[in-house]
């Protein structure tokens, strides 16, 4: 992952790269480093060919860092929070519930 001032990867990714990369170098086969990884011995060469292709960035997760899409936007809860307050206070939670279609509110409305 990207962060201000350089690059982080877990102890796990690290792990991951230098068993593969030795794979690669031919200093330990196949099943040793699948063995010493957990998983199997396709998985390898599965990630010794991401490797090849994109560096040490292979053994990082491609969605990393980025906004999950089914995020809810700090300024859209403000905006529906301040509807259920001013125009429908006297609702119950149900009609407001059904109104909105939307589980989430009622999870933002309580809390």
């Amino acid at each position: 992952m990207r962060e201000e001032g350089g690059i982080f990867m877990s102890k796990k990714g690290q792990l991951t790269y230098r068993t593969v990369n030795d794979f690669l170098e031919a200093k330990m086969t196949r099943c040793e480093a699948a063995e010493i990884l957990g998983i199997k011995e396709r998985s390898v060469t599965r990630i010794a060919r991401r490797i090849e292709a994109k560096g040490f960035l292979a053994t990082v997760h491609g969605n990393r860092g980025q906004i999950p899409w089914n995020k809810s936007l700090e300024a859209k809860k403000k905006t529906v929070m301040e509807l259920v307050e001013s125009k429908y206070f006297d609702f119950n939670m149900t009609v407001i519930t059904l109104s909105a279609g939307k589980i989430r509110l009622t999870i933002w409305i309580h809390h």
